[in-house]
């Protein structure tokens, strides 16, 4: 996660561009299917141990 964090910095890096068609793909399940998302959510804190993302960029993204 550090090494995911850190290529946040850069806007042309593989970790921003994931981030950004991550934060376009929960930007159109906001609107058509907002039941997934929970869902999937909870599927994923029961997996994995997610943490908070330092700048939250994908919570400003998410509200234009």
């Amino acid at each position: 996660m550090p090494a995911y964090v850190d290529q946040l910095a850069s806007p042309k890096s593989i970790a921003s561009k994931h981030l950004a068609a991550m934060a376009s793909g929960i930007k159109k399940h906001m609107k058509t299917d907002p039941a997934f998302l929970e869902s999937n959510y909870s599927v994923d804190t029961s997996y994995f141990a997610l943490k908070k993302l330092p700048a939250q960029p994908l919570k400003k993204e998410v509200q234009k």
